[in-house]
């Protein structure tokens, strides 16, 4: 008996030290994550040890979350299954490596609107990051292809939207088809306090009024929008660029100085083209290529009986910009970038430095910190106003940025 005692607790022990080693063998290691993954963690997390890895089903998740990595230090991770970060949370601050995904110094601009809180989360999503600080406070970084502004994220809190919310509501659902909302944010003061409502398949920004100043619905959306366009908008569009046959009107800009189409082809989303039209009138806005002509003759030396200019409209939903490209026999050799007036908003001459007489173009404060602080170097690139911003690099890699009014902000 004693004998088919110990048999028995054997085959037990057995059994579950089988049963273990098939949970070790299963268990995700951390050298089985994707390459990106793996670096990342490497780079932003030194010293930190990964506890634990989950892999879950990433079909119709929000998040497109693939792998759920815990770390040391409280941390938890998620990724894509391409190797994208999604999110980042702990119950504490996180570590500034951490941080520094937020582009162009966004956890310095936090500390200094809010230098009592501390940054625990960041959340990947439609418009950008999403940074939620210790109170709970949950800030939207928009913009950050170009800028580290943020707003707030109410998407989650609508007994705190606003009265023009009602607004957003009605326009979005009657002339947009949006049947449901993925992020509802309130806009940095510089870009007016707005408000920024979208989806996966269309996104529509109000002004602190509630009046719509940008609306884009993907494929096929906007059958109504064109009703807001001038009549002489339409007709050109129709007559001229084949609105109506073959063509849809997937995004429109508009403000007091202009309005700004883009037109989709039906059978390809990703064919596209801007156009832009005065609002009092509806005429189309050309690019101003003679104005353009006269600036590089008078401050860079090129002729334009040898020079071909490539006019672009630029997508801003604050400003008209134009985009030249330069050519000479077929080769770049200048990029201006313009406002609907011909304006130089910014300028780089390729292969060759910028004379420093174009210092005069930029504004008074602007030229005279300039030319006292750096006489003796050259020019490459010149930003005149583009976005509301100044800047002006030189050869050695420096850079001077200034505000609107000319004070530096490096």
């Amino acid at each position: 008996m004693k004998i088919k005692s110990l048999v028995g607790i054997l085959l037990v022990l057995l059994t579950i030290g089988f049963v273990g080693c098939n949970d070790d063998d299963n268990q995700l290691r951390k050298d089985s994550l994707p390459e990106t993954v793996q670096a990342f963690i490497d780079s932003r997390l030194p010293g930190y040890t990964v506890l634990n890895i989950d892999q879950i089903d990433d079909y119709e998740n929000e998040m497109n979350e693939k792998y759920i990595v815990t770390m040391s230090g409280d941390i938890v991770l998620s990724f894509s299954s391409l190797g994208f970060w999604r999110r980042i949370e702990s119950s504490s601050e996180l570590p500034q490596l951490i941080q520094d995904v937020l582009a162009f110094g966004g956890a310095e601009a936090i500390k200094v609107k809010y230098p009592s809180k501390t940054i625990n989360k960041i959340h990947s999503r439609l418009y950008g990051y999403m940074a939620t600080l210790n109170d709970d406070t949950k800030l939207a970084f928009y913009d950050t292809s170009y800028s580290n502004k943020f707003g707030l994220d109410l998407t989650n809190s609508p007994l705190s939207w606003p009265e023009v919310s009602r607004n957003l509501l009605v326009f979005s659902i009657g002339y947009v088809g949006m049947a449901s909302y993925h992020y509802f944010i309130q806009e940095d003061e510089e870009d007016g306090s707005g408000y920024r409502f979208g989806a996966y398949q269309a996104s529509v920004f109000f002004d602190k009024d509630g009046e719509w100043y940008y609306v884009y619905g993907g494929y096929s959306m906007l059958s109504k929008i064109s009703n807001f366009l001038p009549e002489q908008s339409k007709k050109i569009l129709s007559e001229e660029y084949g609105l109506g046959t073959g063509k849809i009107i997937t995004a429109l800009v508009r403000n007091e100085a202009y309005y700004q189409v883009m037109l989709s082809s039906e059978y390809n989303e990703l064919s596209t083209w801007w156009y832009m039209f005065y609002p009092q009138t509806g005429l189309e806005i050309k690019a101003p290529e003679q104005v353009v002509f006269d600036f590089l003759k008078d401050y860079i030396g090129i002729s334009s009986g040898e020079l071909k200019l490539q006019p672009e409209i630029m997508f801003n939903i604050k400003q008209d910009i134009f985009h030249f490209t330069g050519k000479i026999d077929g080769k770049t050799v200048v990029n201006i970038y313009t406002d609907g007036n011909g304006q130089m908003l910014g300028l780089n001459v390729v292969g060759s430095t910028i004379p420093n007489t174009v210092l005069s173009y930029l504004p008074e404060k602007v030229k005279e910190y300039a030319e006292a602080n750096y006489a003796e170097k050259e020019i490459l690139y010149i930003m005149n106003g583009m976005n509301n911003k100044y800047c002006v690099e030189y050869k050695d890699n420096s850079r001077i940025y200034f505000d609107k009014d000319g004070h530096v902000v490096n």
